[in-house]
């Protein structure tokens, strides 16, 4: 099988493609640190309604009320094995991200 030298259109092709390979790459780490702010921001609101909670008080129904105010939307995500996939999939998009930055860099793209 022979192979012939790339011309002008294949390297632009090349280019094209490792820039759009490095720009879904970084898509993909934004979209998991979303994710992964959004749980904090969750667990911040569920974390600030029971940090208040006493033991002894004079109205429990009052002590308890932002507790009641607390949906099952709250919670959705908030669990150590969704954390840890999502803390995971942030590590290997990374890597994807740093692979992709290097091949795109060795195109002479600017990144």
């Amino acid at each position: 099988m022979a192979t012939y030298p790339m011309n002008d259109t294949d390297r632009r092709h090349q280019k094209v493609d490792a820039q759009v390979r490095y720009d879904e790459a970084v898509e993909t780490v934004s979209g998991i640190i979303d994710q992964l702010k959004t749980i904090s921001r969750r667990a911040a609101l569920i974390a600030a309604r029971t940090g208040t909670i006493e033991v002894h008080v004079k109205d429990p129904l009052k002590s308890e009320g932002p507790l009641f105010a607390l949906t099952n939307d709250d919670f959705v995500g908030i669990d150590l094995a969704t954390i840890r996939e999502l803390t995971n999939a942030l590590v290997l998009a990374r890597k994807e991200v740093t692979g992709a930055e290097a091949l795109a860099r060795a195109l002479g793209c600017n990144i």
